[in-house]
């Protein structure tokens, strides 16, 4: 018997439109839209279990007129591989949207059908070394202490102000000034702060004291208070990532984001779990951390600061990585803070940037400090011209220098720094081409460590 086509008529009949369906990834999950009667069906916390695709499925609608809770008309664990599954809960749903004259099955099958397709396929193959690559960002988002779309590390001890620093660098993204000198925002954008660590209303106080400092009007910044690992809240951070627009996110901090291994794991599994879901989120992150008494050695073997608290994984994970050393004495008007590079992946390691912070009731205002040589001898002037010539290159942070440029600087003769210089038998200085330079042996010393004041004495875990 020969087919025929459907009338006008017939096809008025057929339950539902269906080509309003729409299927998209949101954040670490899947979605599938109807715009026009406002409906989707979301699918999240993926995995694959005894051959077959889980997930949690959430139906939501604004259909007048359809019993929600809070505009969730279904929410559950869901086989996404079963049909028998996607029969029974288009079944449910029709029964509790009467006159909405959904096909619900579609929406079912769009969104698992998506889903199974896409985590079959995972990411495309490219092919790379002959065309043009292009970053759709800046090579920094804070130049030069985060690189874009990638993770990186601040650490130090408490009190040394990482918070603060961390907090400055994404209101300078978030408003796109560049409220730190020497920190420039590369990118304008939304920002999200994740903190483990205070609470709401202390981030809103600092907001509100650094741009009192920078004399500008805050825009919102979006905040939220963590208390589970960053892995277990990845789904949901993904998705308000996406829907926000947001650029850049911090984490206050690493210990607390990480949280614990499980019954048999240890800080690499839980180090390894924090960047795994940083990588799945999938914007720039600032990741602030605690720091170790372990010294931490780059590949030439020489000493360029201290690791983080932890793992070795949280520096080799890191694109770059930054010590904050807390350098204010009690002598100290304003807090002085030393920002150290000790990794980097894409460049190489940058000087030394000293901050300093000054706070005033309701506000915090940033400048640049510089070292004296009696940072590094007590007794400057009378000390012996070898103490005074390694205090020149710790303090004036120069590669190479000539002998006049030191003797100028010193103020003792040119011939004194000479003989100094070419006393090589002391191994503090090595010649090069276009002057003189200290030693690896002598690079190995870390060169600053005073007693110093917490800057935030009533929270010595900032």
């Amino acid at each position: 018997m020969a087919s025929r086509k459907a009338t006008a008529a017939e096809t008025k009949l057929i339950p539902g439109p269906r080509r309003l369906w729409t299927f998209q990834k949101v954040g670490l999950g899947y979605e599938a839209r109807a715009p026009e009667i406002s409906t989707w069906i979301r699918v999240t916390r993926i995995k694959r279990s005894g051959g077959d695709l889980h997930g949690q499925v959430r139906v939501s609608t604004e259909w007048p007129g359809v019993k929600t809770i809070d505009g969730v008309l279904h929410l559950a664990r869901f086989n996404l591989s079963s049909s028998t599954t996607r029969t029974s809960l288009a079944k449910a749903l029709e029964a509790r949207t009467p006159g909405m004259d959904m096909d619900w099955l579609h929406g079912l099958e769009v969104i698992c059908q998506g889903t199974m397709v896409a985590e079959e396929t995972g990411q495309p193959y490219e092919e790379l070394g002959v065309k043009p690559i292009t970053r759709t960002a800046s090579g920094y988002a804070l130049e030069p202490i985060v690189p874009g779309n990638v993770a990186a590390m601040l650490y130090g001890p408490g009190g040394s102000g990482k918070s603060i620093i961390a907090l400055a660098g994404a209101m300078s993204i978030q408003e796109g000034l560049e409220i730190i000198p020497g920190l420039a925002p590369m990118t304008k954008g939304n920002v999200l702060y994740l903190d483990w660590e205070t609470d709401s209303y202390v981030i809103h106080e600092r907001i509100r004291a650094i741009a009192a400092g920078a004399c500008f009007a805050p825009s919102e910044l979006t905040y939220r208070r963590c208390i589970r690992p960053l892995a277990d809240e990845a789904e949901e951070i993904a998705a308000a990532v996406a829907e926000r627009q947001i650029v850049y996110m911090v984490i206050d901090s690493a210990g607390m984001a990480m949280g614990t291994g499980g019954e048999y794991g240890d800080s690499n599994e839980s180090t390894l779990r924090l960047f795994d879901a940083i990588r799945h989120i999938g914007i720039t992150a600032q990741i602030i951390d605690h720091v170790s008494k372990q010294e931490y050695r780059n590949g030439k073997g020489k000493t360029v600061g201290l690791l983080p608290y932890g793992s070795i994984y949280k520096v080799n994970l890191s694109r770059s990585a930054w010590e904050i050393r807390n350098e204010t004495t009690e002598d100290d008007a304003k807090a002085r803070i030393a920002l150290v590079h000790t990794k980097a992946n894409d460049s190489r390691l940058h000087p030394q940037l000293n901050v300093e912070i000054e706070w005033t009731p309701g506000k915090i205002t940033f400048g640049t400090w510089e070292h004296t040589l009696a940072d590094f001898i007590p007794d400057a002037l009378n000390a012996k011209a070898r103490e005074r010539i390694i205090a020149y290159f710790r303090s004036i942070n120069p590669a190479h220098a000539r002998k006049s440029a030191i003797a100028k600087a010193l103020t003792i003769p040119e011939s004194t720094v000479g003989n100094v210089l070419y006393r090589t038998n002391n191994g503090s200085f090595t010649k090069y081409d276009d002057g003189f330079g200290l030693s690896d042996k002598e690079l190995e010393i870390i060169p600053f460590r005073r007693e110093v004041r917490p800057l935030w004495p009533e929270d010595d875990d900032d």
